[in-house]
């Protein structure tokens, strides 16, 4: 008997898997970083003697990791999930280049990662917040802290090789040759301080005067004085001042470094501009300037063959210079750099890096990575787009699965003949069909038409409306390809469905389809509710209806979706007797903290009513603790460090009465059971379909293995018998012998063996076939898929030939038209015989 339940859920993982060859196919996936963070973004290689870099990045977002720059595609990622000794409240921290390894600094942590697979070589924790670092060029680290230490670690086990004080509040450290600068600011202004590289001793102080001090990689400092630029080279204790035209509108100056020049970048509200500096022994002096452009441009240093190269990416064009010359060595006209923009928006470059091949003294490539104004990163070579990405969606708050309204209409149609009498839904009917044929010759051929994607022609790619903290962006959920995507004024935006083609954001709605804002009232539900002040209220047109004021913190709230729809009322038991349902459409789980302990509680948000309600002590209330209700069950997760030290999983399933073939009105019959999974969970959802006929899905975000498991309710039931062996009827049910540990089974994995980072919500939606439902998943990354819970019983396999089988209909269609004579003869001949 206790094979049964393994063969049992081997069985549904069969059927709930994604299969090797639908990869792809059914499902998509957007490995995302997020905004790069433009002085955390170089080319490298990732060995000393590799012919060809990797462009490494460290984003808003605090992942980091290296990207293909032929195809855009990501080599490794990290996130900066468990980094050692992260300071409260810490930046994003910083990225740069070591010996085989990049190095990345955050909060009090330091960790080496090897630059072509990502692996971890050594980590380590420091007394205090990492303010900046630099590499020798032996590679060897040498952090500033906030206190003013400043420590010299090993390249290769991150051991403190030296340790020196410094005065003042430390701000940048830079190494040049065999010296380490640190910029500290004192009661005179920024100090840069002199450290030898090698032994860690004092050399040298020397004055910047200035507060708003800008540095590049190298050893030099500038910053605005008055309407000049001052400019100042480390350890030589030397400060030139230049002229600047235009030095009043100047809002931001950048510095790009080379090895014997350097740029200085400015910028004013309307245009951007640059002036070249060389360095020839002791000395900075003026090259040269590049004009003024009007909008807003991008700056870029880079080294080929020894030589200092700038590459200037604008609106309109990219230009490659020396640093000797003012006129350009390469020029290419940026051509369709692939985005999806608003009306009248200008997309313009915000940052780039960039890397230029040479071919004796002539420039023959140039290609830059530049960050766009609408959010996207595209590679440009020779002005031409190579790859694209939309990080942009990385930054994704909330989305909403949309119906347009010919599908609204459709299903509207449907009902209105479900509720009308027989003849008149007849008549409707027939309407309905001539209507139809208009739309016939475009079915036939779209039936012989080749789709890339087979589930379009099923009508599976609805439009999933995606709010980002600057954007709202709508995309086909089949490819993930943005359909349209405009400015978004508001943060923090929540996005919504109201009604059949329309989305809403903070009363706001647009027309799912084009983006456009849409003039028509939708109305809006009787009964709102809102969460403040740690107390839930429910109002009808201004008037209070219920109060739910917990003395515990409420953590998680989740209610019962609009549309759940249920197809069958009871639980058909062994014995062919009822146990019916509890169906309440107004049904929420609530969570609560206290100090150790949680409380859940099943709510009616109709009255306020308490359904019921169940505490648990010695909990980790600062781990996840998601919640999700669905049709007569609920769930939700904890981690407990009690005597059940591990991570719980909880389900209920509500009863109108656990006597079969009864049915009540009072309050329902909660049956609970309890499972150890074997690692936390972030986010529970379930899927849905169109009837509910369909068996439904636990849908778990698991942080630890970067998946999305679906769990079949079948191994979750809470009725499963315990200390005891199922009855023949019980096992007639599909119930097994209960188990307290629920291991994943690895076919549940509906994310294959993708590694999907920092999933926010996943979101469920039916489809027109009931067997499938479809899944949004967004956070850091985006991934999206369709399942068939209970198998693909309505829906033709990717394997079906359609013009094989016309082919067999028209044999068969020949066959029968060539024999008919040859039938008719031999009746009438047999005929003859018998008489």
């Amino acid at each position: 008997m206790n094979v049964v339940f393994p063969l049992l859920l081997l069985l549904s993982g069969a059927v709930n898997g994604i299969h090797s060859d639908e990869v792809g196919i059914l499902d998509r996936h957007l490995a995302l970083f997020g905004p790069p963070l433009e002085h955390s973004t170089f080319f490298a290689p990732p060995r000393p003697a590799s012919p060809a870099n990797l462009l490494y990045t460290l984003s808003e977002k605090q992942v980091f990791g290296a990207i293909n720059p032929k195809n855009g595609d990501a080599v490794w990622r990290q996130r900066d999930d468990n980094t050692v000794g992260t300071a409260p409240h810490a930046g994003p921290g910083l990225l740069r280049p070591g010996r085989d390894s990049v190095l990345r600094s955050h909060g009090h942590g330091l960790a080496a990662w090897d630059a072509a697979s990502g692996r971890l070589a050594f980590k380590a924790s420091l007394h205090d917040e990492i303010v900046d670092f630099a590499a020798t060029n032996g590679g060897d680290p040498v952090v500033a802290l906030r206190d003013g230490t400043v420590e010299r670690l090993g390249a290769l086990d991150g051991l403190r090789v030296w340790t020196s004080r410094i005065s003042g509040h430390v701000r940048h450290i830079r190494v040049a040759d065999r010296t380490v600068f640190v910029i500290a600011h004192a009661r005179g202004g920024m100090v840069a301080t002199a450290l030898d590289a090698e032994t860690g001793e004092k050399k040298a102080d020397e004055t910047l005067g200035a507060d708003n001090v800008v540095l590049g990689r190298g050893s030099v400092a500038v910053w605005m004085q008055k309407q000049q630029l001052a400019v100042h080279l480390l350890g030589l204790g030397k400060t030139a001042l230049f002229k600047i035209d235009g030095a009043d509108d100047v809002t931001q100056v950048k510095l790009h470094s080379g090895a014997d020049a350097f740029l200085v970048h400015f910028e004013s509200d309307v245009s951007h501009w640059a002036q070249v500096f060389s360095v020839t022994g002791n000395e900075a002096k003026k090259a040269y300037a590049l004009p003024v452009v009007v909008g807003k441009g991008a700056f870029a240093a880079s080294t080929a063959a020894e030589k200092t190269f700038f590459t200037r990416i604008t609106e309109k064009e990219v230009l490659v210079y020396s640093a000797t010359s003012e006129m350009a060595l390469g020029r290419w006209d940026v051509g369709d750099l692939g985005v999806v923009a608003w009306k009248d928006e200008t997309v313009s470059p915000l940052h780039a890096v960039s890397e230029v091949a040479t071919r004796g003294d002539v420039v023959s490539a140039v290609r830059s990575a530049v960050w766009l104004s609408t959010g996207d990163w595209v590679m440009l070579r020779n002005g031409n787009v190579s790859w694209h990405r939309p990080e942009v969606l990385a930054e994704t708050i909330s989305a909403s699965f949309v119906q347009l309204n010919e599908t609204v209409e459709q299903q509207s149609q449907i009902e209105e003949e479900a509720h009308s009498n027989a003849v008149a839904a007849y008549v409707h009917r027939v309407k309905r069909h001539v209507k139809d044929l208009e739309r016939l010759p475009g079915a036939v051929r779209h039936f012989f038409e080749k789709s890339e994607d087979p589930t379009d022609k099923m009508g599976f790619n609805p439009i999933v409306v995606c709010a980002t903290e600057q954007r709202l962006i709508a995309l086909d959920r089949g490819n993930l390809k943005t359909l349209w995507s405009r400015p978004l004024s508001v943060r923090n935006s929540t996005v919504s469905s109201p009604a059949g083609g329309i989305v809403q954001v903070f009363g706001t709605k647009y027309d799912a389809s084009t983006g456009e804002e849409h003039l028509i009232d939708v109305s809006s539900p009787s009964t709102t509710f809102t969460s403040r002040d740690n107390t839930i209220r429910a109002q009808s047109f201004n008037a209070s209806l219920w109060t739910f004021a917990p003395e515990e913190n409420i953590k998680t709230i989740s209610a019962r979706h609009l549309q759940d729809p249920v197809a069958s009322i009871g639980k058909v038991l062994g014995d062919r007797r009822v146990l019916y349902k509890y169906l309440d459409p107004n049904m929420a789980i609530i969570i609560t903290a206290g100090d150790d302990r949680i409380t859940a509680t099943l709510l009616n948000t109709l009255s306020g009513q308490v359904l019921w309600s169940r505490q648990h002590t010695e909990v980790d209330t600062a781990a996840p603790m998601p919640a999700m209700v669905t049709e007569n069950w609920f769930t939700y997760s904890f981690t407990s460090y009690g005597k059940t030290k591990g991570h719980q999983l909880v389900i209920g399933e509500a009863f109108e009465s656990l006597i079969p073939n009864q049915r009540s009105e009072g309050n329902p019959v909660i049956i609970t059971q309890a499972y150890q999974v074997p690692e936390p969970i972030t986010h529970l959802s379930a899927t849905r379909t169109r009837q509910g006929i369909t068996s439904r899905q636990l849908l778990a975000v698991l942080p630890y293995t970067h998946a999305i498991a679906g769990i079949p309710f079948l191994a979750l039931d809470p009725r499963r018998p315990v200390h005891r062996d199922p009855t023949k009827e019980e096992l007639s049910e599909g119930l097994t012998r209960y188990n307290p540990v629920l291991e994943f089974n690895p076919k549940w994995y509906l994310s294959h063996s993708r590694d999907i980072l920092g999933v926010k919500d996943v979101l469920a939606a039916p489809a027109i076939a009931e067997s499938a439902s479809l899944i949004f998943a967004y956070g850091l990354d985006i991934f999206t898929t369709r399942l068939a819970p209970s198998g693909k019983f309505d829906l033709l396999g990717t394997e079906f030939n359609k013009g094989q089988m016309l082919m067999t209909v028209a044999a068969l269609g020949i066959a029968t038209v060539a024999v008919r004579p040859l039938v008719q003869k031999r009746l009438v001949d047999g005929r003859w015989k018998f008489l």
